[in-house]
């Protein structure tokens, strides 16, 4: 259960790391990279968990659903990053 509830907060912690980025318009290369490397740390983290933990455990989805939240929020991000680049 605990590890279920680190990679929430993991994934918590990289959607507020986006919304910081993007409050500063910060849509540098190096930040997207940044940005998706945490993702895909996030990714990595919960697959190792359910390697671990073949069963159902209630906060699974609690986990999986804040890994999607993430991964929309990145995508969010981009779409902004892209506009910006693009001065649309």
């Amino acid at each position: 259960h605990d590890e279920y509830m680190q990679v929430v907060k993991s994934a918590r912690n990289l959607v507020a790391h986006i919304e910081r980025e993007e409050g500063g318009h910060d849509y540098r290369f190096a930040e997207v990279e940044s940005l998706d490397e945490e993702l895909n740390k996030v990714r990595r983290q919960l697959d190792l968990v359910l390697e671990r933990d073949p069963g159902e455990h209630p906060a699974r989805a609690e986990a999986r659903a804040a890994l999607v939240a993430a991964e929309t929020r990145l995508q969010q991000y981009l779409d902004n990053a892209y506009r910006e680049e693009n001065h649309e």
